[in-house]
C-alpha cells in the first residue's frame, strides 16, 4: 500500500513527519501496535519510516484502494451455424454453455 502527504481535506502537508512513500506494517503509535491504517481527524495514516523498535517515524495518508467489482463479461465470442446464432461465454463455468440468441 502506498501514502501521500495529501489529506483528506486535500491539502499537501509540509512538516518532517509527513512523508509519502510505501505504507510500513506493522508499526507503533500512540504506545499500540498497528497493522492496517490508523483512522485520524485528517485521514487515515501508516509509516512510512520506523525507529529501531518499530515506532512511527515519519507517516503518510493511506491511499483508498479501489473497490474490487465482480468480473463482467461484455464482449463474449459469438458463431453462427446454420440459421442459429450462439453466444459462448469465454468462462469456465460456461464452457459447455450455449444460448440461442436468435
Amino acid at each position: 500500500m502506498k501514502a501521500t502527504d495529501i489529506n483528506n481535506k486535500g491539502k499537501k502537508e509540509k512538516g518532517q513527519k509527513v512523508k509519502a512513500g510505501d505504507c510500513i506494517f506493522p508499526f507503533k503509535y500512540q504506545w499500540k501496535d498497528h497493522k492496517e491504517c490508523f483512522k485520524t481527524e485528517k485521514g487515515d495514516i501508516c509509516a512510512t519510516s520506523i525507529t529501531d523498535r518499530g515506532t512511527l517515524k515519519t507517516y503518510g495518508y493511506c491511499e483508498k484502494q479501489p473497490s474490487k467489482s465482480p468480473l463482467k463479461i461484455t464482449c463474449p465470442f459469438a458463431f453462427n451455424i446454420s440459421k442459429f446464432a450462439f453466444l459462448v461465454a469465454p468462462s469456465i463455468s460456461m464452457i459447455n454453455s450455449f444460448e440461442k440468441i436468435i
